[in-house]
């Protein structure tokens, strides 16, 4: 275990403090999550496209390989 180690009690109450500022920091417009960037980020997509590009891009492309043997 590091030396730097934060006792438990502190850990805990770090994650806590920052899972309830999160909410609060999403209503500023320009901050990171706000619904307005998000929208700027990921315009016009669903959470069904959002997942499917994320499996597409997370599997290998075959095109590569076509015809290798040959």
């Amino acid at each position: 275990m590091p030396d730097a180690a934060l006792p438990w009690p502190q850990v805990w109450l770090t994650g806590t403090i920052r899972t309830l500022v999160k909410p609060i920091h999403g209503l500023r417009p320009d901050h990171r999550y706000s619904a307005a960037c998000h929208a700027h980020r990921l315009p016009d997509m669903t959470v069904l496209e959002l997942d499917a590009s994320q499996i597409n891009a997370a599997s290998p492309s075959h095109s590569k390989h076509e015809g290798a043997g040959q």
